[in-house]
């Protein structure tokens, strides 16, 4: 699925790291996309809404402040 219409420089800005679709957004968290100059909170947005129509997100953001990730089977 191709990108929505979210301004030239977002557009360019995601172009000239080899984002061209949707599915390749949804590798990126949030934050690493808002790191890249010209794209900014408005193309956030506007990305957010694309993914969630076509039943992507972005990906999950990891906030820890321990030394370590813990991980397990919660399936129990």
């Amino acid at each position: 699925m191709t990108l929505p219409k979210i301004g030239k420089p977002a557009t360019r800005a995601l172009n000239s790291q080899g984002i061209y679709t949707l599915e390749d957004v949804s590798q990126y968290t949030k934050s690493s996309l808002m790191e890249m100059h010209g794209v900014g909170p408005k193309a956030i947005s506007i990305l957010e809404q694309a993914l969630f129509q076509h039943q992507l997100h972005f990906k999950t953001e990891v906030h820890s402040s321990l030394p370590f990730l813990l991980t397990g089977d919660v399936s129990c």
